[in-house]
C-alpha cells in the first residue's frame, strides 16, 4: 500500500489537492520530506543539515566512526524558519543549494516561497552554524518565481555593476 502521493510533480487542480489530502490522512503530513538533495555541515562537532527544496531541513549528527543519527526531522531553528503562510504544506523551507563564503565561512541561501506575494528569502548561517539572518526580499511580478539555484556575489548592487 502506498504511503505518499506525489505533490511536487503531480497534476494541477483536484488531483493535486486529493493527493495532498490523502498524504495528510495516511502520513500526518501533506508533502513528503525526503531531505535528500544536499548536506550542509554546520560548525564543528558533526552537526549537519540534510536539505531538500521546499521543505524544512533534517538535522543530523555524524560521529567520527561514520554513524549518522537523525536529531530532528523538519528542523526549523526553534521556529525561526517556520512560515505557514508562504509554505502551507511543508510549514517552512530552506533551499537545498546553500553557498559557502570561503572568506568568512558563512553559508548563504536563497529560498523561494510557494504561496503569498512574490519574494525570495535570504538565509545566512554564521561560520559556527548558528542562524545569522533570515529575511524576505520582495520581488517584482504577479507570481512566484522558482529560484532553484543561484550564484551569490559580494560587492554588486542591484544593477550588477559593483558597488
Amino acid at each position: 500500500r502506498r504511503l505518499f502521493d506525489g505533490s511536487l510533480v503531480a497534476p494541477r487542480g483536484l488531483p493535486l489537492l486529493w493527493g495532498l489530502l490523502m498524504n495528510g490522512l495516511r502520513a500526518a503530513q501533506p508533502q513528503k520530506d525526503t531531505a535528500n538533495t544536499g548536506l550542509l555541515p554546520l560548525g564543528k562537532g558533526g552537526r549537519v543539515l540534510a536539505l531538500m527544496e521546499q521543505c524544512l531541513p533534517a538535522e543530523l549528527r555524524v560521529e567520527t566512526d561514520g554513524t549518522v543519527t537523525t536529531v530532528a526531522a523538519g528542523f526549523d531553528f526553534d521556529g525561526q524558519l517556520k512560515d505557514l503562510a508562504r509554505h502551507p504544506f511543508a510549514g517552512g523551507a530552506l533551499t537545498a543549494h546553500m553557498k559557502v563564503d570561503a572568506g568568512t565561512g558563512e553559508r548563504i541561501g536563497v529560498t523561494y516561497p510557494s504561496a503569498g506575494a512574490p519574494g525570495a528569502r535570504i538565509t545566512t548561517f554564521a561560520a559556527d552554524g548558528s542562524l545569522f539572518s533570515d529575511e524576505m526580499v520582495p520581488l517584482l511580478g504577479t507570481a512566484q518565481s522558482m529560484i532553484h539555484d543561484c550564484a551569490i556575489v559580494r560587492g554588486c548592487d542591484s544593477d550588477g555593476r559593483g558597488g
